[in-house]
């Protein structure tokens, strides 16, 4: 959901898709509308479908996100992604594990129901404790 309240932008997330690399990938979309100058004086809503054709902001907005998300790409993927595969990409990016998968899977690589996704952490946690 994006919304520019007077001359403020304000980004607010829905509790939808609460696994983490979900809610990051959200954030840094929304605020890359907010960057590359996408807002206006209206309150917009922006509700996001698998199967939507993305217009050429919504694509700048995905790859300015993918860009601040993982600066250097992903090496060939193998074959067979395996979970040490993953953890050792996450780790050489200080980024959590699933993070690589939803990259993956956003790029149609892995299944949305890959078993590497099984137990991946949510944000309701780190929101509790903040």
């Amino acid at each position: 959901m994006r919304i520019h309240a007077g001359r403020t932008p304000v980004v607010a997330l829905s509790g939808r898709g609460k696994r983490l690399d979900k809610i990051l990938w959200t954030l840094l979309h929304e605020v890359a509308h907010v960057v590359l100058g996408h807002v206006s004086a209206q309150i917009v809503v922006e509700v996001l479908e698998e199967d939507d054709d993305p217009d050429d902001t919504e694509r700048q907005a995905d790859e300015q996100a993918g860009q601040w998300l993982m600066p250097r790409p992903l090496p060939r993927t193998p074959d067979r992604v395996s979970a040490g595969w993953v953890q050792a990409q996450a780790a050489e990016r200080g980024l959590a594990p699933i993070v690589i998968v939803g990259h993956l899977q956003k790029r149609k690589v892995l299944d949305w129901r890959t078993t590497l996704a099984r137990n991946a952490p949510n944000v309701d946690e780190i929101l509790r404790n903040w």
